[in-house]
């Protein structure tokens, strides 16, 4: 994709800024994908041209792993597994004590008031 737009780019003789009107890219996209591909095409020709040296000569560097121009130019982002976020009501768990004193129930919650549910329990205790 990257290989043909710089090739019609080349071709037309506009500035990037001009190619690029109406295109979904940007010119600063364009001009940063057309040095990456004269890079890859400049290391493929030097790659070919130590690949013709004399049969007797060895050649010190090991060989980059052979991929063609195509494969390397396709744009090949990461896969990113996405997660759904499912926001769900929280249940309210009754963290709540009842008490049965003398036929009457009282409903303690967490962070009661001690002092008072003891003044409740000696009233009714008193009533009895």
């Amino acid at each position: 994709m990257w290989l043909e737009r710089v090739r019609e780019w080349e071709k037309s003789g506009q500035p990037a800024d001009q190619f690029v009107e109406g295109k979904p890219y940007m010119a600063s996209t364009l001009l940063w994908r057309s040095r990456q591909l004269h890079r890859l095409i400049r290391r493929e020709n030097a790659e070919q041209s130590r690949n013709r040296r004399a049969p007797g000569r060895v050649s010190r560097r090991p060989k980059a792993k052979s991929t063609n121009l195509a494969q390397r130019l396709a744009p090949n982002p990461p896969t990113i597994a996405m997660a759904e976020v499912v926001r769900r009501p929280t249940v309210k768990v009754d963290t709540a004590v009842i008490l049965e004193f003398g036929g009457v129930h009282i409903r303690v919650v967490p962070g009661f008031d001690a002092v008072l549910l003891n003044a409740v329990i000696r009233a009714l205790q008193g009533a009895e």
